[in-house]
């Protein structure tokens, strides 16, 4: 017998005990502190999913570390010709298609890194 299986993350937490890294696992735990890192994570639901978020490392004016895990909802960007359909509308449409599921949809700018004027400003 090799023990208790282990999950994935553990060895984070088992290096964090090691340190003294407190970590936040309360919904609605306030704590200030000065964030000075960050590790992507993925973290395993009951459910079977595996869901990414960001591992954040802070320190507060007591010198104490402390960690909170933001995990991301999931998404996906939709890119449209503007000049042949109202971004506005399509996103209208997709909010309500999806509102059933908790989905959302939101008109957003990006630069387009493939533009070789990508630095003047122009969003896509």
């Amino acid at each position: 017998d090799k023990g208790p299986r282990r999950k994935p993350g553990d060895e984070d937490v088992i290096l964090e005990k090691k340190f003294g890294v407190e970590v936040l696992t309360g919904d609605h735990e306030d704590r200030f502190g000065f964030l000075f890192n960050m590790k992507a994570t993925h973290r395993h639901c009951e459910d079977g999913r595996t869901r990414s978020g960001l591992m954040m490392y802070f320190v507060d004016k007591a010198g104490e570390t402390f960690r909170a895990t933001f995990l991301f909802r999931p998404y996906f960007l939709v890119d449209a010709p503007s000049h042949e359909v109202s971004l506005v509308q399509l996103s209208e449409i997709l909010g309500s298609r999806f509102s059933l599921s908790g989905c959302k949809a939101a008109v957003i700018e990006k630069d387009d890194m493939e533009m070789e004027d990508h630095l003047n400003g122009k969003k896509h």
